[in-house]
């Protein structure tokens, strides 16, 4: 079987993918060899476009793979999933191969110096989206690693161990890189799914449902956990066809959602916004007559238009059979899914709004004071999540305001956290860090002055960062935050920082120079291979960098 999934792979990647890639710079090898690099640059392309569900032609677009590309062979950036896909794929001829430990180290390398923004060590291709690249790393949420081949075999263990420690020394703060191997067998389902996605009909067992008969069929009710977990580990992804987008994996919403899933079950219906599932043939089975305390529907040709993060979830993390968890599910009659209809019910499932920690900040009777108090000095200051305010006011937000403050605060972990989750500085409105920031004693105008100050050192660093510095570039993207500390706690030497006004222009210039010429250094010397995103969220890198700079000073 796998002799015969291996040549099949082959056979569409030369099909399928092989025409749409670039081959001039392999033209002039021996034919063998021009269809091993074609095969394995095909792979390439059939991995991002799996991995992060696009189409052919900008997965193509991805490619870098050639001569000094660093063991790395696509590049492509998720700008609305922020995810950066880094790829290495190898062909092999034969179906019971994995990848040479070789090719595996030398692509974690490439990834280290890509991601340490050793531009030099890069072949032209990647060169050429530098820009992007930079961009994307400022930006992102997630760097997906990815192994592609088209064998059966697995990744050698001392392999996988040292991806392993590799992941871990960049995950320090959190979850941010992952790594993915895509193998013979996902590769062939890729292609079968393709050809003609499978149809899912479901059998679904509901509790307390309800029933609407128009305009539309539709019943809703409550569904075990258990029960959503065999529909993910016996479809998978398929079960999302009609859907925006796919399981995202690991993310901050979902393990919130694996935490109460394990952790608090009985809750688990109130936390969770359930699932929306659309179905070309409703029946209720004559099981229970009228009763409506259970139901059991057969629903043909399904797919779940929303939910895909929680379903995804439950699949992956529910571990047995015995959880008490439920959770809310309607399932809407639509005798054509990708009718206008079908697509409307889809959108309006994805874009309803949502509650979160952000709003509650407007039940703080202390937000009302400052903005009053600001209102007198004719300073407009929102603090309720809504429309912007003008760019013609004289003012700012909440968000600017408490990242300022926690900046200006000698507590290095509220720096960090203001980085790394500036949500988190306020996800409790009652306990610390937001009321160490936010309490009685906050001054509306020292708070005024900070971001006063903070706006006019973010000026000079833009005039001031060395731009031919990876380093400076660097920390003026991903330090932002902890070099706003430093340079707050090097004026307040020579200044009081509550007064920004009175705070000469000459001050601010040579604080923020001095700041980022000694942590430079400092970076240079002790965190050369670090990527520099991580590093400003870890406290007790921050802590060091900033003892160090200021035992310096």
């Amino acid at each position: 079987m796998a002799e015969v999934q291996h040549s099949q792979i082959k056979s569409k990647l030369l099909e399928i993918v092989a025409p749409l890639v670039d081959q001039s710079d392999i033209s002039g090898k021996a034919p063998s060899d021009v269809e091993t690099h074609s095969l394995s640059r095909s792979m390439a392309v059939a991995a991002v476009k799996i991995l992060a569900e696009i189409e052919y032609d900008a997965a193509v677009a991805s490619l870098v793979d050639g001569g000094k590309d660093n063991g790395i062979d696509a590049i492509y950036y998720d700008a609305q999933a922020k995810t950066l896909y880094l790829v290495q794929s190898k062909w092999s001829n034969s179906h019971a191969s994995s990848i040479a430990s070789g090719e595996v180290l030398k692509f974690l390398q490439g990834v280290q110096d890509l991601v340490s923004l050793k531009k030099g060590r890069f072949n032209e291709k990647i060169q050429k989206r530098w820009s992007v690249i930079e961009d994307s790393l400022k930006r992102l949420t997630s760097v997906r690693l990815v192994i592609a081949y088209p064998g059966s075999g697995k990744v050698d263990p001392d392999i996988q161990s040292k991806i392993d420690d590799f992941l871990k020394s960049q995950n320090d703060t959190s979850d941010l890189f992952f790594f993915s191997v895509l193998t013979q067998r996902e590769l062939f389902q890729h292609f079968v799914h393709e050809a003609a996605p499978p149809q899912i009909d479901l059998t679904i067992r509901l509790t307390h449902y309800g029933l609407v008969e128009s305009p539309l069929r539709a019943v809703y009710g409550q569904v075990s956990a258990v029960d959503v977990a065999s529909w993910y580990r016996t479809h998978g992804n398929n079960l999302f066809v009609g859907n925006i987008r796919n399981f995202l994996g690991s993310s901050e919403v979902n393990s919130a959602i694996e935490q109460t899933l394990v952790g608090d079950p009985a809750h688990f219906w109130f936390y969770n916004n359930g699932i929306t599932i659309i179905t070309t043939n409703l029946k209720r089975q004559p099981i229970g007559g009228n009763d409506r305390s259970v139901g059991i529907f057969d629903c043909g040709n399904v797919t779940i238009v929303n939910g895909a993060q929680t379903v995804g979830t439950i699949g992956r993390g529910l571990v047995g059979d015995d959880s008490s968890a439920f959770l809310q599910v309607r399932v809407i009659e639509v005798s054509d899914p990708d009718s206008s209809l079908g697509k409307l019910i889809t959108r309006a499932s994805n874009t309803q709004n949502k509650i979160d920690a952000r709003n509650f900040v407007a039940l703080d009777p202390e937000q009302e004071r400052i903005r009053t108090e600001l209102l007198i000095e004719k300073v407009a200051y929102e603090y309720r999540e809504g429309e912007p305010l003008e760019s013609t006011v004289d003012g700012f937000e909440f968000i600017e305001g408490i990242a300022v403050l926690a900046c200006a605060s000698d507590e290095i972990s509220f720096v960090a956290l203001s980085k790394g989750y500036v949500g988190g500085l306020y996800a409790d409105i009652n306990t610390t860090p937001y009321k160490a920031l936010f309490n009685p004693s906050t001054s509306s105008l020292r708070l005024w002055s900070l971001v006063q100050l903070a706006r006019r050192i973010d000026l000079a660093i833009k005039k001031s960062a060395d731009q031919s510095s990876p380093t400076q570039r660097g920390i003026v993207v991903h330090g932002n935050r902890f070099t706003l500390h430093c340079i707050l706690r090097r004026i307040s030497q020579f200044a009081d920082i509550s007064a920004s006004p009175s705070i000469a222009e000459d001050v601010i210039g040579d604080a923020v120079m001095h700041v980022l010429a000694g942590v430079s250094e400092i970076i240079d010397a002790d965190y050369a291979d670090a990527y520099l995103a991580p590093l400003f969220k870890n406290v007790k890198k921050c802590t060091d960098i900033r003892m160090k700079y200021e035992k310096r000073s």
